[in-house]
Parts: C-alpha cells; sequence; structure tokens
C-alpha cells in the first residue's frame, strides 16, 4: 500500500494517476503534515491486511522567495513535521508486523556549484533556505532510519515543468512573459537547467519504490539518486519555445530579438543538471517520456 502527501502540489497533483498507470494502490492523504493523530488516522484506516506500506513525503515548502522571507516556518515543516511524521510512520508500521518503505523527495537545489553533470556523490552546497532545509531533512530522515532499521530512498529531483503549477515555477513565469511579450529583463536566461515533466517525475518515483531493496542499496549506497532528464536547456531556449509554440514559429526571431537579459537571483548558479548514471543503472531507460514542446503544448491546452 501506498501513502503519500503534498497531493495538490506540482508533483503530488499527478501523482494518483501515475500509480494508476503503475497499478499500484495509493491513497493521499488528507491531514496536515503537522497532525501527526489525524495522519495514523489515515494510515489505520486504509492499510487494510496489507503487509507492506510506502510513504511517499511530497509535501514541502517550496517557492524559494516564500522560504527565505519565512525561515523558521520553512524549517519546521520541511525538516521538524517531516521528520516528525516518517517516524510515526515507522513507529505504526513496526507495531503492525508491516513492513516500510520511506520515500523522501528531495531536491538538485541542495548540490554545490558544478560545471559538468552533477553525480549523487558530488559535494553539496545549499544556497537558500529552502535548499538547506532539504539537506537538513536529508540528514533527520537518514539518522531515523538508520535508529529503525528503515528502507529509506531519496530521489534528488531537478527541474520540474508540468501543464498545472504555480506562478513561481519556470514554466508558469515564462508562458506569461510569452503571453504578454514582456521579454525585457528576464533573469538568468543563459543559466543552464535539467527540466523533467511532473508526470514522468512520478511515474520515476514509482519505480525508485519497487525496486528491490537489495538492488537500489547496491547502486544507492548513500540512498540517494536523481531524477531528471540528464540534459541542459538554457532559460533563453525554453523562452523561445513558448514563443513559437504560442506565436508561431513563423514570428520567432521577430520576438526572440526583444529578449534581454537581467541578473539571476543571489542564490543561483549557472548550471544544474543531472548524471543519470545510477538512474541508468537501476532502470535501464531515461525517466523522460514527455519531450519539453508537448509540456508546454499541455500547459497551452
Amino acid at each position: 500500500m501506498i501513502f503519500y502527501n503534498g497531493a495538490n502540489g506540482s508533483l503530488g497533483r499527478y501523482f494518483a494517476e501515475a500509480a494508476v498507470q503503475a497499478k499500484r494502490p495509493a491513497y493521499a492523504l488528507r491531514s496536515r503534515i503537522e497532525d501527526r493523530a489525524g495522519f495514523l488516522d489515515e494510515v489505520a484506516n486504509h492499510i487494510g491486511d496489507s503487509k507492506s506500506a510506502s510513504l511517499f513525503l511530497l509535501a514541502a515548502k517550496v517557492s524559494v522567495p516564500w522560504c527565505e522571507s519565512h525561515p523558521a516556518e520553512t524549517h519546521q515543516t520541511n525538516v521538524v513535521d517531516t521528520e516528525a511524521l516518517a517516524r510515526s510512520f515507522l513507529e505504526f508500521c513496526g507495531s503492525r508486523r508491516v513492513d516500510s518503505r520511506l520515500i523522501y523527495v528531495s531536491s538538485a537545489h541542495l548540490y554545490a556549484r558544478h560545471e559538468g553533470k552533477i553525480h549523487e556523490t558530488d559535494p553539496v552546497g545549499p544556497r537558500s533556505v529552502y535548499a538547506r532545509s532539504k539537506w537538513e531533512a536529508e540528514k533527520a530522515l537518514g539518522k531515523l532510519a538508520e535508529r529503525f532499521e528503515a528502507d529509506l530512498r531519496i530521489p534528488r529531483v531537478f527541474g520540474l515543468v508540468a501543464p498545472m503549477q504555480p506562478v513561481y515555477y519556470i514554466l508558469p513565469a515564462l508562458l506569461k512573459r510569452a503571453r504578454e511579450l514582456a521579454l525585457a529583463g528576464v533573469p538568468g536566461l543563459s543559466n543552464l537547467r535539467d527540466y523533467l515533466d511532473a508526470r514522468d517525475v512520478c511515474r520515476s518515483l514509482l519505480a525508485v519504490e519497487s525496486v528491490d531493496a537489495e538492488a537500489y542499496r547496491r547502486v544507492c549506497p548513500d540512498q540517494t539518486l536523481n531524477i531528471a532528464s540528464g540534459e541542459g536547456r538554457t532559460i533563453r531556449s525554453i523562452l523561445e519555445l513558448c514563443l513559437a509554440l504560442m506565436h508561431g514559429q513563423e514570428n520567432l526571431s521577430k520576438y526572440a530579438a526583444l529578449i534581454t537579459e537581467a541578473p539571476a537571483r543571489a542564490d543561483d548558479v549557472p548550471r544544474i543538471v543531472a548524471s543519470l548514471d545510477r538512474y541508468l543503472s537501476l532502470m535501464g531507460h531515461s525517466p523522460r517520456t514527455i519531450p519539453l514542446d508537448q509540456t508546454i503544448r499541455d500547459a497551452l491546452a
């Protein structure tokens, strides 16, 4: 049985359909992350006679500007409440003699600056409140898993695009600029990023959960695994793709000439692109099935 929180988030809203496609029973938790009693009631009421249960921890504060201005709240949700919820789950499963598995969805934001493709063993160097909270949560859950001898898996998701996302994500922000032709002063145009459709991310997360424990430990001895396309795209190239799909390829050169760059955020870095060595070793294929232009078309539709 699969349980997951953050059902209304950029990943969570696509998780149910991915679970249906994978033919895995999944329950979207309704209780808030700080409501441990409500969480345990939901798990107890829906676990049935399952002999194994997995908890996908998707819920988090993710808006970088919001997290910067609310560091205490970010730490409480992303670290303290997340660790407490995971502990409650492990204790519950232990009391029922149910095999348990934790899948904590982390972020590539925690990696240090890197000029090549980022491997899971490369140094971390969180530059924002959000990134630090994800790194702190990874460490807290690692200690928890060690104490309970639990199966913990930490997929680190790189750039995320989806047909429906809050405005602080890159794709809706670029689509808004393309729609309004507000093309001057776009921050970080030359930055190289690695984007994967949320639907592909959800499918990948479920595939990660289903891997045999011994195989996962062998490939990911530190529990971490990159989830990404493995390909870099500049922000400019994505904006130009939005312009072409919205206004026609024949008008692209006219509008592209109006694009100018503004400085990126202070916590930003020029390049974040994933190495997929571990993922390919485990799965034998890339996580990507949906190309970026299709994601944009779905967003426009």
